[in-house]
């Protein structure tokens, strides 16, 4: 009996014990199986993540060389129309002086003319007729004199006179020539905007875009500025904000200006948010006046950009920064560094985009300055 007893003991632990391997076997299937999977999700993402990194570049290389084309094309029509201008400028000048060398020549002729008028009114025949009607040797000496002071001043006439005749005829020629250069300079201009008429169309294109970028940031200004105002104001409890005026935020000219403009080569109305102000990459960006950082991420054209909300319904935008300084949701003093200058975004060359936004409209920025 006892052996039996241990026979059904050693069967129900041998049973367990297949059991708890056959648990143990499937546990580990299924964590083979879960581990697997979640190696292939991982592989998975990362073959997405190199794919929209390979779709990035190529789409920025597209950019860049639609970019090429454009910056192409505007400095061919900007050389042609620089010639024009140059043409034009020496037109104007020949002109000038084809016109005052006709009125000296007018002049003596006038002279001339009065010369011969009074010969016959007194009705002098000739130089020999004065020295034959001499009374005396005096008077014939006398008279001698003054014809031949009548010859020499009449023959300088006609001298200068032949030559200015050669100077005019001259100069018209080259006007002329100057005049066809000029229609031939044209011609070209328009020769060569049929030949970008392409990038004329991107570039339209591509003004569209950021248009409607900027109403899209803008849209996002009004969107924080309420949640941004509150922020501020926890800042600045026992101070008023931003007195003592704003902070230009970039040293170095103006390249482009705020409001409506016609570009002058592709002839396109366009509105531009801003001021453009040219600086090397890496340059120092100020915060114009003590606010909230309600945005500093990549946007579009605007290439990496920030706003800031410096109260008083004003948000400030920066555009095309090569990068931050600061984040979003920090709090920044006056002329702090925020941010460093760029050529990311639609940018044909390192420079700062600053906007002004009043209660998340644009408005001139030198209007608070």
């Amino acid at each position: 009996m006892r052996m039996m007893r241990n026979q059904r003991k050693l069967r129900r632990g041998l049973s367990l014990l297949l059991c708890g391997i056959l648990v143990f076997a499937s546990a580990v299937s299924v964590y083979g199986g879960k581990a697997a999977e979640a190696k292939k999700e991982a592989k998975d993402k990362q073959q997405q993540s190199e794919e929209a990194s390979r779709q990035a570049e190529e789409a920025g290389k597209k950019a860049d060389a639609a970019e090429d084309k454009l910056e192409e094309a505007v400095t061919a029509i900007e050389k042609k129309q620089t010639e024009i201008a140059t043409a034009e400028a020496k037109l104007a000048k020949t002109k000038k002086k084809l016109a005052k060398k006709q009125a000296q020549v007018k002049k003596q002729e006038k002279n001339l003319n009065s010369r011969l008028v009074a010969m016959y009114k007194t009705g002098t025949v000739g130089y020999v007729d004065v020295i034959l009607n001499s009374n005396s040797i005096d008077e014939l000496i006398t008279n001698m004199s003054m014809v031949q002071k009548l010859l020499h001043s009449d023959q300088s006439l006609l001298r200068k006179l032949r030559v200015e005749y050669k100077k005019i005829n001259k100069l018209k020629k080259q006007q002329e020539a100057e005049e066809a250069k000029l229609v031939q300079e044209k011609k070209d201009l328009e020769a060569l905007k049929e030949k970008y008429k392409d990038q004329a169309g991107a570039y339209r294109k591509q003004q569209e875009n950021l248009q409607s970028q900027a109403e899209s940031l803008a849209a996002e200004a009004r969107r924080k500025q309420a949640e941004a105002e509150r922020l501020l104001q926890k800042h600045n409890k026992k101070a008023p904000t931003n007195s003592g005026g704003y902070v230009w935020p970039c040293d170095g000219p103006l390249t482009s200006y705020y409001g409506w403009r016609i570009h002058p080569i592709f002839g396109t109305r366009t509105y531009h948010s801003g001021y453009d102000i040219a600086a090397s990459t890496g340059t120092p960006v100020y915060a114009a006046g003590s606010g909230v950082v309600t945005m500093a991420s990549s946007y579009g054209g605007y290439g990496n950009c920030m706003q800031i909300y410096i109260g008083n319904g004003y948000t400030t935008l920066y555009g095309h920064l090569s990068g931050f300084a600061v984040s979003q949701g920090a709090y920044v003093k006056k002329g702090q560094v925020v941010a460093y200058v760029g050529s990311t975004g639609w940018s044909t060359g390192p420079h700062l985009h600053y906007s002004l936004l009043k209660n998340g409209s644009f408005v001139d920025p030198k209007s608070i300055y």
